[in-house]
Parts: structure tokens; sequence; C-alpha cells
């Protein structure tokens, strides 16, 4: 595989973990280890997917060993040595929220009433063990409503062709067959 399929992959990956689905996640991010061992990036989502501190620790160990500067595996690390904390006392950020998730961090309920969808990080949070990079880490999880949407605009658009189609086919039924009939009377 080519890295554009391995980042592909990737992105598959992150978007099963955002819906919860981790299994799917975790399967497709050893896929990618297989192919690329030294892929960091997917060594840290790897990292959210499995059971227990001392497997969290392996995969950080494995990300760091491929990129000893790789800021969301160095933060993991110091979540699993307690050594990351949140600075503010508000409604728990999306960091502590995933965290929480994955059973890295203090449990914490979620602010809103969304299942399972964490708060929106305040300005001073982390970057999330899971979250490499700072794009990815004010990232919207994705809902069914978003995956919704490019189905439902591909069904409004296969109603407007066979409409079109209708009345391409009616104006040559007007324009063809009609004045031959008219003729013959």
């Amino acid at each position: 595989m080519s890295t554009p399929e391995l980042e592909a992959l990737i992105e598959e990956a992150i978007v099963y973990i955002n819906t919860g689905e981790m299994e799917q996640g975790r399967s497709l991010l050893e896929r990618v280890l297989e192919q690329d061992p030294k892929n960091d990036r997917a060594w840290v989502w790897l990292s959210g997917c499995v059971e227990g501190a001392q497997q969290r620790r392996i995969c950080l160990q494995q990300a760091l060993n491929a990129n000893p500067n790789n800021q969301a595996a160095l933060d993991g690390m110091k979540v699993l040595e307690g050594e990351l904390v949140q600075a503010s006392q508000g409604p728990p950020s999306l960091l502590e929220s995933r965290l929480s998730a994955i059973g890295m961090g203090n449990q914490v309920a979620p602010s809103s009433p969304a299942p399972e969808e964490p708060a929106a990080p305040p300005e001073a949070a982390l970057v999330s063990p899971a979250s490499p990079a700072p794009s990815e880490v004010m990232e919207e999880p994705v809902t069914d409503e978003a995956l919704e949407a490019p189905r439902r605009g591909r069904v409004i658009l296969l109603v407007a062709l066979v409409l079109l189609l209708f009345v391409i086919v009616c104006v040559l039924v007007v324009g063809v067959v009609v004045p031959p009939l008219l003729q013959a009377l």
C-alpha cells in the first residue's frame, strides 16, 4: 500500500473511533501498522482503542520510537503517568471527555445530554493523545446526521435527473410523435 492509501485508512479509522466504533477503527489501524510499523500517527490513535494502561503505554512508546517529537504521544505518556491535568475547573474539555471514554482519565459526566459527545474544548485544552494533529483536536465527531447529508443530496440529485429525463421524453413525444398524428387526421 502506498502512503496515501495508508493515510486514507487512518482517516477512516478516525471516523470509526470518533463514532465509538473502536473495534473497526482498531482493525484498520492494525492493517496500517502491518504495512508501516513506524507510522507514529497510527500508533497514537491505536493507543485510544486498546484495553488497559499497559497496552496504551506500548502503543505510545512505539509512536515515540518512530517519532520522538510526537507531541500527542508525549502528552499521552504524561496522562498515563498522571502528570497531565486540566488547568480549568469548568465543564469537561474534549480532552477529558475522550480520555474518560477510553478509560485514561478521571471519570467525567458529559456536560450536555448529547449521547456520548464531548463538549467543545476550552482555549486551554491540551492536545489529546488520541488526536495527533491540532487540526484533528478541533474536528467535530461524525454524527449520523452528518453521514446522512451526502446520501440525502444524492437522492435529491437522482430525483432531479429522473424528472429531467421525463421532461425530455415528453418533449420528444410531443415533437416527434404528435405532428404525424395530427397530419393523419
